[in-house]
């Protein structure tokens, strides 16, 4: 499977990741304001029995939410990424692997865990890179690969509808979330079938609620070149954050909260 939209475009995805800053300010995002309270990484490692001695690696780990919980149940941890920027921002003592998903540099059989978590949508080729975690998973290893839906935080993407109404921004559907994320809950299993013995899969629904504007704001603001790069010249995002705390110190004076619905999951794959 392949496709080109913001979450596989490589010089989007380098600008994105070349620090941490945004996807931290996404991940305490999560972290403060979800409900109810859930560790999801906790939750998606514990789909699997440890037996304590294996051999994990992360394609896609970013800061490293897992690794120290990864590290708890397993022997050996290693994080990769296709980002320098991302394996900087790793713990010291955490042994660390640049890799691109479609090609991983590593030997057939030689893992017995592959974490493929919320990665897979910026991936180009997700058919190549399943078929390199299968290679590379021992017979009997697991892949846990989680997502979202693609009808995630509806809420959001009607907020950033009518901001960009009110700026005369001629939206597309790149800016809103994931409406084009093309490895979801709804779509992966058939992709992970064709690799895969056994593929089953578990979700949750949670939801943020938000209490005041300003972390609307600074989420929605992680992403904000999806939307200024379709707005009319001139436009700033201070001007995008001004409507949107309007609209939304409104609404929370009238419900007391904002309420963003949400559903995650993971495919639990079996070699």
């Amino acid at each position: 499977m392949s496709a080109t939209t913001f979450f596989t475009n490589q010089t989007y995805l380098q600008n994105q990741y070349a620090t941490q800053t945004n996807l931290q300010i996404r991940v305490e995002t999560h972290e403060k304001y979800s409900f109810p309270k859930l560790d999801f990484a906790a939750w998606v490692l514990d789909h699997i029995a440890w037996r304590g001695r294996e051999r994990v690696v992360e394609v896609g780990c970013g800061s490293g939410v897992y690794a120290r919980r990864t590290q708890a149940r397993a022997g050996h941890y290693v994080g990769g990424d296709l980002s320098f920027g991302m394996l900087q921002s790793l713990p010291a003592d955490i042994s660390r692997l640049n890799l691109d998903a479609q090609r991983l540099p590593l030997a057939d059989e030689s893992v017995d865990v592959i974490l493929a978590n919320h990665m897979l949508y910026h991936v180009p080729d997700q058919d190549a890179a399943a078929a390199h975690f299968a290679r590379v998973l021992r017979p009997g290893g697991y892949l846990l690969a989680a997502t979202n839906t693609s009808h995630n935080r509806l809420e959001l993407n009607q907020l950033v509808r009518d901001v960009a109404t009110e700026l005369a921004i001629p939206l597309t559907d790149e800016a809103l979330g994931d409406a084009l994320l093309t490895f979801t809950l709804e779509n992966g299993q058939a992709l992970l079938e064709r690799h895969f013995a056994h593929v089953t899969r578990d979700e949750v629904d949670s939801a943020f609620i938000f209490p005041t504007p300003e972390p609307v704001i600074a989420y929605i603001g992680t992403t904000r070149e999806k939307l200024l790069e379709v707005a009319p010249p001139g436009t700033t995002w201070e001007q995008v954050a001004e409507q949107m705390y309007r609209r939304l110190s409104t609404h929370i004076a009238q419900k007391g909260e904002f309420r963003v619905n949400k559903k995650a999951g993971v495919f639990v794959c079996q070699k």
